[in-house]
């Protein structure tokens, strides 16, 4: 069974990336799922912990477009995803679904798993977060001012939070070009004119405690 199992994965794999790759219509990927025999392995596929079909398939994607996007949704479908606020461990690497996407820029995707429940706010079992997620594993290869862009347009409740971690974990890890692009991004805004003492603070290698940075933050923003 287990032999089967993966070669039946490894069929899928095939499967998924062939479609996405070759801009496969919707609707034709849809067909051959179903005229597939992979749901007999549905309940297996999404259970078993060496394997998870919905970030394997968002992992594929190169670039995103409209019918990706719904490749993805229609993978959510079959396999009958009932939550989408959930960790997937794999040989180092943690995949959540919607952080996945959005770091990888699939952001019509990101919004569609937002409307469907996922969250931005998502924290599993381990306190991994949106901002931990990408300062952990992803802070070199993300382009944050498109994430960010992104949540003012679909998640501006948690911007102001978002945008201030962001900011302190550029300076932690001494993400200079990123964090200057941050800025050129928000600087207009008065409210993140206190950002000017991070980045001065940054320039200095001046620590911060927690406290000295709440009140750098609010302190300056009180003002306005």
């Amino acid at each position: 069974m287990a032999a089967m199992l993966k070669e039946k994965i490894d069929e899928l794999i095939e499967f998924i990336k062939y479609c996405i790759d070759n801009n496969t219509d919707t609707q034709a990927f849809e067909k051959r799922l179903n005229e597939s025999n992979y749901n007999k392995f549905r309940m297996k596929l999404n259970q078993d912990n060496k394997f998870d079909v919905l970030t394997c398939a968002i992992g594929t994607v190169e670039k995103e477009s409209e019918n990706t996007k719904n490749i993805i949704l229609c993978i959510i479908r079959y396999f009958d995803y009932k939550e989408l606020n959930y960790t997937f461990k794999i040989d180092g690497d943690v995949k959540i679904p919607l952080f996945d996407a959005m770091i990888k820029e699939q952001f019509l995707l990101a919004h569609s798993l937002m409307r469907m429940g996922a969250n931005t706010n998502y924290v599993n079992n381990e306190g991994v977060n949106l901002i931990s997620f990408i300062q952990k594993y992803y802070i070199e290869k993300v382009d944050i001012v498109k994430i960010l862009k992104f949540l003012e347009n679909f998640d501006n409740e948690n911007l102001d939070k978002n945008i201030e971690s962001f900011i302190i974990m550029l300076i932690e890890s001494k993400n200079e070009e990123m964090l200057k692009r941050v800025l050129n991004y928000k600087l207009k805004d008065k409210n993140f004119i206190y950002i000017i003492k991070f980045l001065t603070c940054f320039k200095y290698r001046i620590p911060l405690t927690n406290n000295q940075i709440y009140e750098l933050k609010y302190g300056e923003k009180n003002r306005y």
